[in-house]
C-alpha cells in the first residue's frame, strides 16, 4: 500500500488491483510463451487454414510472375538521383516513420530485396483482408489479392523501389489496423488505431486502405449479412482518434522544432472549411473514381466493357438488397450500408479533407484495389446462398470473367509501364553518355574542379507518345538541370564531379558574355571551361 501511495487514494488502489487482475489473465499465456515458445508457435500456426495459403501461396506467385522484370532490372526514376543511398528521414513531408520501415531492408535502391519484400507484405495483406472481410470462397480469395497486387498503382509504387518495401508494410500495417478495429475487444481497437497511426507515418495515403475497408465491412455486415453494426461504431471511431493521435505525437516528436514543408498542403491541413467545400470534395471523388476506372482500362475496349458490365451488375444487386431490406423494415441496416457505399469515393481520397494543397496521383490511390474487392464480396456471398438457378449461375460466370478480363489489363497496363521506365533510363543513359564524352572533349578540361549544368534538354526530342501516362518516369528520368545531371552521371556513369552549388558563383556565370555567346545543347560549343567551372548548357531555360 504505501509502494502505491496508500490504500486511502483510490486511483492508486485501482490501478494495483487492475495491474494484479491484468497480470492473473495473462500469467498462463506469459508463461506458455516463455518457457514453451515452440508450443505457443505452433499454436498459432494451427489456426493458418489450407485456404490461407493458397491464397498467400497464389498472389505471391503471380505477383511475382507479373513484377519479375521491375524486380530483375535497374528502373531509376526522378528520385533516384537522390535516394540512391538514403535514410529517407523526410520527417518535415510528415513522414516520420519512413525512416525506420525502409531501414528493415537497407538505405540502398535495392530492386530484387526490396521488390520481394513488397510482395511478401501485399500477400499477407490479402489473406488478412480475405479473414477479414470473410470471403470464404477460395478462388474468389485468390482473385481479391491477385487485384491488391496487380493493380497499376503497385507498378508506379515500384518504379521507386527504393521506399516500395516500406510503402507496402504501410498497406500491411492499415491492413491490420482495419481489421482489428472492428474486433469486439476493445484493447483491439486501440492496438488498430495505433498500428494506422505507423501506417500514416509511413505514407500518409494509406488512411484511404483502411477506410475503405471498414465500409467493405460495413456493406459486409449490413446489405449482405443483415446485422446490426451500432456496437462497433464507438469502438472504430475510438481507433480512428487513436490513429490520429499516435501520428500527431510521432510527428511532433520527430519534427523536434522544425516546421512542416508545404508538400502536398501538408503545412496548411485542418479540418476546418466551409460546407459547401466539402460538398464540393464529395462530388469531385465521385468523377474521379469514374474516371480512374475508365483510364486503367486504356490498353483495350475489352477491358472498358468488362468494368461496364461489373459495375452495372453491381449497383443493380445493390440497389435489389437495399430494396428487401427496406421492405422487411431493416432501415438501419439499409441505411447504413448504402452510406457506406456512398462514402467509398470519399475514402479513397480523404487527404483532400485537410487542404486544397492536395493533388492525387498514381502512388496515392492503391486504396482503389482494395474497392475492387466490393464485388468479390457479393459474388461470395451469392456463391454461399447456393442459388441454383440456370440464370443466376450464368450472372456468377459472366462476372468472374469480366474480372478475369480486367485483371489481364491490368497485367499488360504494369508491363507497358515497366517498358517505359527502362526506356526512359536507357534514354537517360545515352544522353548522359553523350554529355560527358563531350566535356572530355572541352579545352582545359583538365583543370575542371566544378560542373554546371544550366537548362534542360527539349523534351520533345525525348517524347514517346505511345508511353503517355503510362510511366511515372515520362520519357526521360533527369527532369531537372545541374544536381540530378551530376548525380546521375557519379552514380550510373562512373564519374566523380562536383557539383556547382554556390548561388554567386552561377550567378557570375550566367552574366558572363562567354556563357551568352554559348549555343545550347548539342550543337558545338554547348561545353565550354568558365574559370574552374565545366559548364554544359543544355537549354536557353
Amino acid at each position: 500500500g504505501e509502494i502505491w501511495g496508500g490504500n486511502g487514494i483510490p486511483i492508486f488502489s485501482c490501478l494495483k488491483k487492475g495491474i494484479l487482475e491484468f497480470w492473473k489473465s495473462k500469467r498462463d499465456l506469459f508463461v506458455e510463451v516463455i518457457y514453451s515458445p515452440e508450443l505457443w508457435i505452433k499454436k498459432y500456426l494451427n489456426q493458418i487454414t489450407r485456404k490461407d495459403g493458397y491464397i498467400f501461396k497464389s498472389v505471391f506467385m503471380v505477383a511475382l510472375l507479373v513484377h519479375i522484370f521491375v524486380l530483375t532490372n535497374n528502373l531509376a526514376n526522378y528520385d533516384s538521383m537522390w535516394f540512391f543511398y538514403s535514410s529517407q528521414d523526410v520527417v518535415t513531408s510528415g513522414r516520420w516513420f519512413l525512416k525506420y520501415a525502409g531501414g528493415i531492408s537497407s538505405y540502398f535502391h535495392l530492386q530484387w530485396l526490396n521488390g520481394a519484400l513488397s510482395l511478401l507484405y501485399v500477400s499477407l495483406s490479402a489473406v488478412i483482408v480475405c479473414r477479414y472481410l470473410e470471403i470464404h470462397n477460395r478462388y474468389l480469395g485468390i482473385l481479391a489479392g491477385v487485384v491488391l497486387a496487380i493493380y497499376p498503382t503497385v507498378a508506379r509504387t515500384f518504379n521507386f523501389m527504393y521506399a516500395a518495401d516500406a510503402y507496402f508494410l504501410a498497406i500491411l500495417l492499415a491492413v491490420v489496423a482495419a481489421w482489428l478495429m472492428c474486433k469486439d475487444k476493445w484493447n483491439f481497437k486501440l492496438l488498430g488505431g495505433i498500428l494506422l497511426g505507423f501506417s500514416m507515418g509511413i505514407y500518409q495515403a494509406y488512411l484511404s486502405v483502411t477506410l475503405v475497408l471498414l465500409l467493405l465491412w460495413t456493406i459486409k455486415r449490413t446489405l449482405l449479412r443483415r446485422e446490426s453494426i451500432t456496437k462497433y461504431i464507438g469502438g472504430i471511431i475510438m481507433g480512428l482518434l487513436s490513429a490520429a493521435g499516435v501520428y500527431v505525437i510521432g510527428l511532433e516528436y520527430r519534427l523536434d522544432g522544425r516546421e512542416l514543408t508545404s508538400y502536398q498542403g501538408i503545412s496548411d491541413s485542418t479540418l476546418i472549411h466551409p460546407l459547401h467545400w466539402y460538398f464540393k470534395r464529395f462530388f469531385d471523388s465521385f468523377k474521379d473514381i469514374i474516371h480512374l476506372f475508365v483510364t486503367d482500362a486504356y490498353e483495350n475496349k475489352y477491358a472498358l466493357i468488362a468494368i461496364t458490365i461489373i459495375w452495372s451488375v453491381i449497383i443493380l444487386s445493390v440497389i435489389c438488397r437495399m430494396v428487401s431490406l427496406l421492405r422487411n423494415k431493416m432501415v438501419t441496416c439499409a441505411i447504413w450500408g448504402g452510406l457506406a457505399i456512398l462514402l467509398i469515393p470519399m475514402a479513397v481520397y480523404c487527404l483532400r479533407l485537410l487542404s486544397d494543397g492536395v493533388n492525387y496521383y498514381g502512388l496515392m490511390v492503391e486504396s482503389i484495389a482494395f474497392v475492387w474487392i466490393l464485388p468479390i464480396m457479393i459474388l461470395d456471398e451469392s456463391i454461399s446462398v447456393s442459388r441454383k438457378g440456370r440464370r443466376n449461375k450464368a450472372v456468377l460466370a459472366a462476372m468472374v470473367i469480366c474480372y478475369l478480363v480486367n485483371l489481364w489489363n491490368y497485367v499488360i497496363v504494369d508491363n507497358i509501364s515497366y517498358l517505359a521506365s527502362s526506356i526512359a533510363y536507357e534514354k537517360s543513359y545515352a544522353l548522359s553518355e553523350r554529355i560527358v564524352d563531350r566535356m572530355e572533349q572541352t579545352e582545359g578540361y583538365e583543370n575542371m574542379e566544378y560542373v554546371y549544368f544550366y537548362g534542360d534538354v527539349e523534351i520533345e526530342k525525348y517524347e514517346d507518345v505511345r508511353f503517355q501516362n503510362k510511366s511515372v518516369n515520362g520519357n526521360k528520368i533527369i527532369p531537372y538541370a545541374n544536381i540530378p545531371y551530376t548525380y546521375f552521371i557519379n552514380i550510373y556513369i562512373g564519374g566523380n564531379y562536383e557539383v556547382l552549388n554556390n548561388a554567386q558563383r552561377m550567378s557570375e556565370i550566367q552574366e558572363s558574355l562567354e556563357f551568352q555567346n554559348m549555343p545550347v545543347w548539342p550543337t558545338a560549343g554547348c561545353t565550354r571551361m568558365i574559370g574552374e567551372v565545366m559548364v554544359v548548357k543544355l537549354g536557353d531555360e
